[in-house]
This record gives structure tokens, C-alpha cells and sequence, in this order.
């Protein structure tokens, strides 16, 4: 079960994982938008889905990361196969 609390304007969701509690950002300053997000994440969760929400990483940074990875820990021929299917 998560709850939603407001700081400093903006929502956050507070759930527990594990022990852990977590508190995440849903990016928004409207009541109504950070209930649909919690009811989202809460079904998400019980279908097993995992953390739905968005992240702060912009695709394209994480997508370089990775081929870097790839780049350092795989052969140029691999690498470059893996590279071609993204």
C-alpha cells in the first residue's frame, strides 16, 4: 500500500520495499494526476510489474552507457551485433 504526501508543492509517493521505505518524485503539483499515478503504480505492483514510474535518466545517455559497456566487456564483433539489434 503506497501513500501520497506533498512537499514543498509537489507530490511523492511513499511505499515500502522489503523494510526499505522508499519516497519517489511523481513529477506533478496536481492532486488528481498524482492519484492516478499511485492507483497505476499500486496495479502495476500487485501484477508484479515492478517500479513503473519514471526515472530521471534520459534514454539517450543510458542507451551510450550501455554500448560503452558493451564496447569494453565483449568482443568488437559482438559488441558490434548487440549495437546493431538497439
Amino acid at each position: 500500500m503506497a501513500s501520497i504526501i506533498r512537499r514543498s508543492g509537489t507530490y511523492y509517493i511513499d511505499y515500502y520495499l522489503g523494510e526499505r521505505r522508499v519516497r519517489q518524485s511523481l513529477g506533478t503539483d496536481n492532486l488528481n494526476v498524482a492519484k492516478a499515478k499511485k492507483n497505476k503504480f499500486e496495479l502495476d505492483r500487485a501484477q508484479g510489474n515492478g517500479n513503473t514510474l519514471p526515472t530521471k535518466t534520459p534514454l539517450p545517455q543510458l542507451m551510450d552507457a550501455y554500448v560503452a559497456h558493451l564496447r569494453t566487456t565483449k568482443p568488437a564483433k559482438s559488441a558490434q551485433t548487440e549495437i546493431y539489434y538497439l
